[in-house]
């Protein structure tokens, strides 16, 4: 592989964000099989064994490196904290662009020894221009595939453009409108070119060395998620509408507008399978946060909203304003981009097995944390719900946080017990 990188691809890069899976897994793992089975991910995803490097130009390229491995390392005698004290180092942990790959793997047991413990968890750290949350779907799949088959015939997948060159023929045949009235893009071009992300090195974000970034795992209640999830059904809104809707009132944010990402495999031109790779846009929806007794009217009219959204002129929203004339638009986007609004990822319930022969994924969680704002992330596993929140300590605390905590639970209690209208 050899290509530039795409608009998106090229923005996460710009602002170095490392993405994190964490999974406990019952099961034996040790340093040689866990290299292995790196080595034979590397063989199937050629998305695990690229490099950036700049080209003439100063832009960045993904480039195919055989000789490369991916590293990782063995912890042991660890507490239930250690996962969360690891992650929050390695997030903050940049990539050495050109020396080494985007990934980097580390597995954790409480025991003093990998050969006699029988459960182990795995964080896997990859930099999110080149890795989404359906990526790392597809990866711990394949991982535990390998890990309880040794044997089995790894199936290579092929390489991909970027996104900017998979559009959907709606889209293409908009742009092609768009750069018909070549006389408007020719009199704000240096207007335009201004707003388009820079190579890294004219970023003007902090280093991330120099940011401190928290993480607060919390798993919802089992006897309350199961209400939450059966009223949800009756209300005729997705579990991820009345989550966001809490969040809204839990969180209070000022203006209640959340980033949502969404996947867009499904609508490229060409199909993409189960290939790591950045392919997500979103949608940004604000909802007019009320009084807890009218939560299921807000979660209803959020979920409405949310479906009104959900359609491609609007999920490549960013495509369009990139060739359009309407330098002031784009302003607008990046100025309110990812790391400066709420996000709030939702992967859904988990779309892979949770048992590969000996091994089963007992919890798994995601992290798409940014460093000026809040992010979260949910997912559930059997009857378990995860959320993940991220924050960076320069605008929170750990106890601001976990207050909010407290205040989602109960919203969430409150919510349940209104009466069905």
């Amino acid at each position: 592989m050899k290509r530039n990188l795409g608009a998106m691809e090229k923005m996460f890069y710009n602002y170095k964000s490392t993405i994190m899976l964490y999974a406990q897994i019952r099961g034996k793992i040790n340093a040689e099989r866990l290299k292995t089975v790196l080595r034979k991910l590397q063989d199937r995803h050629p998305m695990m064994k690229v490099t950036i490097n700049l080209d003439e130009a100063g832009q960045p390229m993904f480039i195919t490196n055989n000789h490369l491995e991916i590293p990782y390392k063995l912890i042991t005698n660890t507490s239930v904290e250690t996962w969360v004290q690891t992650a929050e180092k390695e997030l903050t942990r940049p990539f050495k662009i050109e020396q080494e790959l985007l990934w980097k793997v580390v597995a954790l047991t409480s025991s003093h020894d990998f050969k006699i413990s029988e459960e182990f968890e795995l964080l896997v750290f990859a930099d999110h221009c080149l890795a989404d949350g359906m990526s790392f779907m597809f990866l711990l799949r394949d991982l535990l595939e390998i890990l309880s088959n040794p044997d089995k015939e790894v199936i290579p997948l092929g390489d991909f453009p970027a996104v900017d060159d998979m559009l959907p023929p709606e889209i293409i045949n908009q742009i092609q409108k768009i750069e018909q009235r070549s006389h408007e893009i020719t009199d704000i071009q240096s207007e335009v070119t201004s707003t388009i992300p820079q190579p890294i090195e004219d970023t003007k974000i902090p280093s991330r060395e120099s940011q401190k970034l928290g993480l607060i795992p919390w798993t919802m209640n089992s006897e309350i998620y199961g209400k939450f999830r059966d009223r949800c059904k009756l209300e005729g809104i997705t579990q991820y509408s009345g989550l966001c809707t809490a969040l809204l009132l839990a969180f209070d944010r000022d203006p209640p507008r959340i980033n949502i990402p969404v996947d867009i495999r499904n609508y490229l031109k060409q199909d993409v399978g189960e290939s790591i790779g950045f392919y997500i846009s979103s949608i940004n929806l604000g909802l007019k946060v009320r009084q807890v007794k009218r939560f299921w009217k807000m979660a209803q009219k959020f979920n409405s909203r949310l479906k009104q959204n959900l359609k491609i002129a609007q999920l490549f929203n960013w495509f369009l304003l990139e060739k359009s004339a309407y330098a002031k638009a784009i302003k607008s986007v990046l100025k309110n981009d990812p790391l400066t609004t709420f996000w709030v990822s939702n992967l859904g319930s988990l779309k892979i097995p949770v048992i590969y022969g000996d091994y089963e994924v007992t919890s798994m969680r995601f992290a798409f944390p940014n460093y000026q704002e809040l992010g979260v992330t949910i997912n559930s596993v059997k009857d378990q719900l995860f959320l993940t929140i991220s924050f960076p300590f320069m605008v929170y605390s750990k106890e601001t946080i976990n207050g909010k905590i407290k205040n989602l639970t109960e919203i969430l209690q409150s919510a349940i017990e209104i009466p069905n209208e």
